[in-house]
């Protein structure tokens, strides 16, 4: 992995450009904050590495000295260089000392005062501002710090308001603060007085949505939106009434900006281009792009430009670094910025991914999962703000997010899937506290992409991604340990469980292929580390980071178009929630722009407690069937009647299929609820967290709706919100009749019923200590008999159970009625159980040797799979299975 630094020869006042010299750097850090003053570049990484750099001679820089603060210097986005000391926005701002160049040292900073998290800040005399861009609980800050003592900082003064929410740069001119935030906000803060901080004027343009960067010339500030693609000019003169000036589209995303006299030069990347774009900014209201310096044979992409003494730097990844960091997911990043000269020419200095965590006090820490995403997708607006005026800014929003894009390339993000399973399921519990953004990592593509409610219920969502994810590497685990183990109890002797009462049978009976089978599934199911590359916003859209977040949000289309495929985990709260439908929408509309049908999985939160019922069922059944008392009842023994094997296991069958039947008829309740929201579903009447909230912030001022920007972009997709409707009528409950109706596919059949086959192997492993000729033995015929049982029985057993509890979904009006229908249906699904049970007590009482029992069982078993088929195809013509 490698960043590069180059730098340019620039003839001032002029648009010319030529590359001079360039530095690269391997050390597998990522580079996101530099400055300069004098010979020496100073650069910081977001794992806390703070480099000085010898730029004496431009065209071969070389490394002085270093420092590695892991804690105190981690996840810097900024430096500024005031006299000789650096200042580092990190998580706080930090201080190192530069006197010695080759050993810069960090000074151990006490604060007097609350010292709010550094996004951005500016130094002025013996003055530090502070912008924090807020978090998802707590507006956007600003703090003016006395840092005449270096080892002593003061807080003077501060203020915390909605209008400074997601501040990424901050540049200050006499006795005004000039913050631009990623909201689209340009906002003037009245500074003369550092301890009564207020904000004098500020003004929302939603054609600068996505503001990330900002340099100020005189008396204007040259801003850039990186989501637009456009340079703004905004008239500071008069600082209690700012208002753009001109604007103009840049080349491609922009990612810095620098300026000298007439010129403004931005670099540009994406799209094929990567150049520094020449634009004449003589004419605030007329800007002109005049020359470019492609870059595109030297560098991958740029990352950052500003002036350092009489060059130009721009930074960038080198690409065949670019190339190993999409694979890695650890970006190389070094940013330039100029040093920062009293009066003269402010600067900017981008940022990469926070991919640390986020400060250890942030609020944001102490909230779960916000209950819908796109609620960050708010700007607050002035009251002055007219209709028309918020109608014009949401369609620039639109626009945007209908180009499916990338508000950047670090959002495209994903993790494994077993990352969602750790720590007792935290990511998928919204678990308070805990920042997993870091858990994720770069990606060019996503191999599913998890949509779901967060007001469904969260266990049985766990339950269901254990089962789709897990599921089969647990069985198969368990089903190798359960051969195993009967193959040891057959050669090795192990010991056997004693379930006789010394009348009937002598033998020691084994249950260590069902025991071990059933613990080994367990534990893998909890324990397993799918790998597969999957989306869950909760860990790949950063909860902390404002800017992230809402670049998240915007990207979710674009994120959606890269994705190989989309599990919709659904339960009815589901298809209320607008930003759910809007998700949806976006991968079938990507999946047609892509020119392939990528795969749309939709599993109801039911499907986990479902399958995990069964197997649990059927785990019962069978431990109470070889464990219970092998005995005959007699006058004599007469609590043998209530105490023996086909007694005890019925019991423990209607018990334990009460709960499975209860959950199945849910199971297709649910199904009709889904199909009824089918039918009548509307963007305008799903939920969304702006129309909850009337449109309206916390702190009152009117607020944009996400429903006018999602609906906009259906507009684009599919001519209208009806026709989407339509589409999505037609294209999941296809999915619905064809695949959810089922339930179990016969694959999934055979692995939830496995414990019915360790039971027949613990039969198995137990006869086969009986001695006795081998045409005699009935070990061999007992596991063909299990198989037979196991591969066409329990299908047929599954295909009853469900037709029953499809039938008989309906609730009735009470408790009571409720209790006696499921007691009816758990009878009624243990017929065919019962019938398998009667054909193995007629073959075996045939006067015949071992093998001609199993056969005549396993021939009755086929028979009655065919019988039960025909009889449930009868059923469903006559009752009629379909609402």
């Amino acid at each position: 992995m490698a960043a590069s630094f180059f730098v340019l020869m620039v003839t001032f006042g002029q648009a010319e450009l030529n590359i001079l010299g360039s530095w690269e750097d391997s050390s597998g850090h990522t580079w996101s904050g530099l400055a300069a003053a004098g010979d020496f570049a100073y650069v910081a990484s977001q794992s806390g590495l703070f480099k000085v750099v010898n730029i004496a001679d431009p065209s071969s820089p070389t490394i002085a000295g270093s420092v590695h603060e892991p804690y105190h210097l981690s996840v810097a986005t900024d430096i500024k260089i005031a006299g000789k000391y650096a200042y580092v926005a990190a998580f706080r701002m930090a201080v190192v000392d530069i006197t010695n160049a080759s050993n810069p040292t960090r000074v151990d900073a006490t604060v007097n005062g609350t010292m709010p998290p550094s996004d951005a800040l500016a130094v002025v005399g013996n003055l530090a501002y502070v912008a924090s861009g807020g978090t998802f609980s707590t507006p956007g800050t600003m703090a003016v710090v006395d840092i005449t003592t270096p080892s002593n900082f003061v807080v003077l003064g501060s203020i915390q308001d909605e209008q400074l929410d997601e501040s990424l740069n901050i540049e200050v001119v006499g006795n005004f603060a000039f913050l631009c935030t990623y909201r689209a906000r340009f906002v003037s803060v009245d500074i003369t007085d550092p301890s009564n901080i207020t904000i004098a004027y500020s003004f929302v343009d939603f054609a600068m949505f996505g503001a990330k960067y900002m340099a100020i010339a005189g008396q204007q500030a040259f801003v850039l939106s990186e989501l637009m693609n456009g340079l703004f000019v905004v008239d500071i003169s008069n600082p209690l009434s700012t208002s753009v000036l001109g604007n103009l589209q840049v080349a491609n995303r922009p990612t810095g900006i620098a300026i000298d006299g007439n010129y403004a030069y931005v670099g540009v990347s994406g799209g094929g281009i990567i150049a520094v774009q020449v634009i004449n900014i003589s004419d605030p209201s007329n800007l002109s792009a005049v020359d470019d310096l492609s870059l595109g044979t030297v560098v991958d992409d740029i990352n950052g430009i500003a002036f350092v003494g009489e060059h130009l730097c721009v930074t960038s990844r080198e690409q065949v670094g670019a190339v190993q960091t999409l694979e890695s997911g650890d970006e190389q990043t070094l940013t330039a910025a100029p040093p920062y000269p009293e009066g003269g020419l402010a600067r900017l200095v981008p940022r990469t991914a926070l991919s640390m965590s986020a400060w250890d006090n942030s609020e944001e820490l102490q909230r779960p999962v916000p209950d819908e995403i796109g609620f960050s997708l708010q700007g607050d607006h002035d009251e002055a703000d007219t209709a028309e005026d918020m109608q014009a800014q949401a369609a620039h929003v639109a626009e945007f997010v209908a180009q499916m894009e990338l508000a950047s390339p670090e959002i495209l993000r994903v993790t494994p899937a077993f990352r969602a399973f750790q720590h007792g399921f935290q990511a998928l519990r919204g678990a308070k506290g805990i920042d997993l953004y870091s858990k994720s990592r770069r990606s060019h593509k996503i191999a599913a992409f998890w949509s779901h409610s967060w007001h469904g219920a969260c266990w049985k969502k766990i339950l269901t991604l254990v089962t789709i994810y897990n599921g089969q590497a647990a069985i198969t685990l368990g089903m190798f340990v359960a051969v195993v183990m009967m193959v040891l109890f057959c050669f090795l002797d192990l010991p056997g469980f004693d379930r006789h009462d010394g009348h009937y049978r002598k033998e020691h009976w084994s249950v260590w292929s069902t025991w071990s089978g059933f613990l080994a599934t367990s534990l893998v199911a909890i324990f397993w580390r799918p790998q597969t590359h999957v989306f869950l916003d909760r860990i790949c859209i950063s909860q902390s980071n404002a800017e992230l977040k809402l670049k998240g949000i915007v990207s979710l289309a674009g994120l959606l178009r890269r994705s190989e495929s989309m599990l919709v985990l659904w339960d009815p709260t589901w298809t209320t929630r607008l930003w759910c439908l809007f998700e949806l929408a976006a991968f079938l509309k990507s999946s047609e722009h892509e020119g392939e049908k990528r795969k749309l999985i939709i599993a109801p939160t039911l499907l986990g407690p479902v399958r995990s019922g069964i197997f649990l069922t059927a785990t019962a059944g069978v431990l109470a069937f070889i464990m219970s008392p092998a005995v005959r009842a007699s006058p004599s023994t007469p609590q043998y009647y209530f105490l023996n094997t086909t007694f005890v296991t019925l019991v423990v069958l209607l018990v334990v299929d009460y709960a499975l039947v209860s959950t199945l008829r849910s199971y297709f309740r649910d199904l009709d609820t889904m199909r009824r929201q089918l039918l009548s579903v509307s963007f305008d009447t799903a939920l969304c967290a702006c129309c909850t909230h009337n449109h309206v912030t916390p702190s009152g001022a009117p607020s944009m709706c996400d429903r006018k920007i999602l609906k906009d972009c259906l507009g684009i997709w599919f001519g209208s919100s009806e026709s989407f409707e339509r589409t999505l009528r037609s294209e999941v409950l296809e999915i619905l009749e064809q695949d959810l109706e089922q339930v179990l596919t016969t694959r999934s059949t055979i692995a939830i019923f496995a414990p019915m086959m360790w039971g027949f192997m613990d039969y198995s492993a137990t006869f086969s200590r009986v001695e006795g000729p081998f045409w005699s033995h009935s070990s061999p015929a007992v596991f063909a008999a299990g198989l037979v049982v196991w591969l066409v029985g329990m299908p047929t057993l599954k295909d009853w159970v469900l037709l029953v509890c499809k039938l008989a979904r309906a609730r009735p009006s009470n408790r009571w009625l409720e209790g006696m229908k499921n007691t009816l249906i758990v009878c009624m699904s243990l017929i065919p159980l019962i019938s398998i049970g009667l054909i193995f007590l007629f073959a075996y009482g045939l006067p015949l040797l071992p093998p001609g029992h199993s056969g005549v069982a396993m021939a009755g078993t086929l028979i009655h799979a065919v019988l039960f088929q025909r009889l449930g195809v009868v059923l469903r013509s006559l009752l009629g299975a379909k609402p």
